[in-house]
């Protein structure tokens, strides 16, 4: 069966956009939660060999008065037209520093039980736009030269919301969340009209409020090819919060449907 798997596996989770490099970035409100998220099989391709498939997601960004650290799991069975099942299992972690300057990342994808590729290390930017150094020590030690205007995932975060609040409708960055060999990825945004979730009895206040439909794809750096290959699609609050979400992994995709959140306390600095 063929699968595909993503960077954004991570960060889905990491709602990792950005823009305005030359300027240290006003920090945007952010909320830390915790969030469920139930995946449905969405279609795909007829040669993708998938008929099925579910799953779930949890992700949580807990704040510090040092940084954000994001930890995030993705949970996938897929059938293929012969009954066969691949599962997948995918744990992100990581920290950022507040002033997005400093990056520490872990992957780890089991696939039927079985350990199929971990990554792990640590990244440094020299400046806000900067260029930057990452360094994997998982799976083993090297290191890859980070380009200028180079973000961290909460920091891509940030610049996207900005960008949405302003009035911007694309937005274009290159992104490093550690969570593939290839180190940063060219991310490219397509933000829609702004709407709003009236409040009603019991609602949730992280989700009854602004928020942006959002299109993101994902490039390798440096890439000519026309087609992502990865692109996801989301509700973006003006808090930060990703709503229900679709996943695009080229020849299937995903569903993930927003099932339970709850805020997270932010520090007193």
């Amino acid at each position: 069966m063929k699968i595909l798997f993503s960077r954004a596996a991570s960060a889905a989770l990491s709602l990792a956009m950005v823009s305005l490099l030359a300027l240290p970035l006003q920090a945007a409100d952010l909320a830390p939660y915790r969030a469920a998220y139930v995946l449905k099989y969405d279609g795909g391709t007829s040669g993708s060999g998938i008929v099925e498939a579910s799953g779930a997601m949890t992700a949580e960004w807990r704040q510090t008065c040092e940084g954000w650290s994001v930890e995030q799991r993705i949970r996938m069975e897929l059938i293929n037209g012969d009954g066969e099942a691949l599962v997948t299992d995918t744990g992100y972690t990581s920290w950022e520093s507040t002033d997005g300057l400093t990056f520490r990342f872990n992957v780890r994808t089991l696939r039927n039980e079985e350990l199929a590729e971990e990554f792990g290390g640590d990244a440094k930017l020299n400046s806000r736009g900067g260029t930057g150094t990452a360094r994997f020590t998982i799976p083993e030690k090297r290191t890859m030269k980070l380009p200028v205007g180079t973000l961290f995932p909460m920091a891509h975060s940030e610049a996207l919301l900005r960008a949405a609040e302003t009035g911007k409708k694309r937005l274009s960055a290159t992104v490093f969340d550690g969570a593939t060999k290839e180190g940063a990825a060219e991310v490219s945004a397509i933000i829609g009209k702004r709407g709003i979730v009236p409040q009603s009895e019991n609602a949730e206040a992280l989700t009854t409020r602004p928020f942006w439909p959002v299109r993101l794809a994902f490039f390798d750096l440096g890439s000519k090819e026309a087609v992502p290959h990865y692109e996801l699609g989301m509700r973006m609050f003006d808090n930060g919060v990703a709503g229900d979400q679709i996943m695009d992994f080229g020849d299937f995709r995903m569903r993930a449907v927003l099932t339970e959140i709850e805020p997270l306390p932010k520090p007193k600095c």
